[in-house]
């Protein structure tokens, strides 16, 4: 049982494995909010949310993100501890971007429902420049620099030595959400597996967003009223250290024999390192023009998200 695009990652021992799989999927994007609703699913008792919260499993057009190699694997450690009552849900958000991820889910769970988080593409880009510098992705402190080598990166000059996925690195094509959407509304033929959030929406009244989340995926309201913010915006205090602890803990090798052992993954010594080493700072704005720029860029392909979502999104581009 496999896809055409998996060779053998999608076989599975039983068949009757199949109804493991998670009934839901945060696809992304990045930087939208998608950690924090993950948490705030997470502590619901109906729920059971993967771990990691980014298995990256059906993305199968990144290979150096991937940590399970076959679909048991994927099952047995990203949801140990299943109970069949509980909704089970994951939060990979490269699954939008990826041109196979949604197909993969639905060529194994027809019936999957999807949840997708949405930004103005100009802050998104700024700040997924910012989390990458805080890992091993990119190398140049300067994100105007950093959009002005995507030319060149494409064609594998000034690549950052330790970037595992150079594609990650194409600022331009990830902030393209009308794009992304657009391929999504192709693959899913049912729109009301579909429920889209708007960043600006959930940061104005999260609560609101999460119930409607419940409400979509056919929960009850668990009475949550504290949704403090998650993943904020932070630097290293030192940069060669948290890169260095970066690749450790990003390690694929690492993480499947600590895996294998038994360790509990995402709370261990490096981990918590890495936590100290980052202080929340607040992000410079945009240099006006530079800023322009970005939403001149971005302009048409946000106005194509407007017509798919039949949503204003002016203050996105004007």
């Amino acid at each position: 049982m496999a896809t055409a695009n998996s060779s053998n990652k999608f076989e599975i021992s039983k068949r009757e494995r199949l109804e493991e799989l998670p009934d839901f999927y945060i696809l992304g994007a990045p930087k939208c909010g998608t950690t924090a609703m993950a948490a705030y699913l997470s502590d619901n008792p109906e729920v059971l949310f993967s771990h990691p919260k980014e298995t990256n499993f059906f993305n199968t057009d990144h290979k150096e993100q991937e940590l399970f190699k076959t679909l048991d694997e994927y099952l047995d450690f990203a949801f140990p501890n299943l109970e069949s009552t509980k909704l089970k849900g994951e939060g990979s958000v490269w699954y939008l971007f990826s041109e196979l991820a949604v197909k993969n889910i639905l060529s194994l769970k027809a019936d999957a429902k999807f949840v997708v988080m949405l930004r103005e593409p100009a802050e998104l880009v700024y700040a997924l420049h910012s989390t990458y510098l805080l890992g091993v992705m990119e190398n140049e402190d300067d994100f105007e620099k950093a959009w002005r080598l995507q030319d060149q990166r494409l064609n594998a000059q000034a690549l950052p030595p330790t970037c595992p996925e150079p594609k990650l690195l194409q600022y331009g094509k990830v902030g393209k959400l009308g794009t992304q959407v657009e391929s999504l509304l192709k693959c899913v033929s049912d729109p009301e597996q579909i429920h889209f959030i708007i960043y600006d929406d959930f940061k104005n009244d999260t609560q609101a967003e999460y119930k409607k989340l419940l409400h979509f995926l056919g929960l009850n309201d668990d009475g949550r009223t504290d949704f403090s913010a998650i993943n904020v915006a932070a630097k290293t205090k030192n940069q060669s250290l948290g890169k260095s602890i970066s690749s450790l803990t990003q390690n694929k090798a690492l993480y499947r024999l600590k895996r294998s052992l038994g360790f509990k993954m995402g709370s261990g010594p490096m981990v918590k390192l890495l936590a100290k080493n980052r202080v929340i700072a607040k992000r410079e704005d945009l240099r006006p023009e530079f800023k322009s720029e970005l939403r001149a860029y971005f302009k048409e392909d946000v106005q194509k998200l407007e017509a798919l979502l039949n949503r204003d999104l002016k203050l996105w581009y004007d």
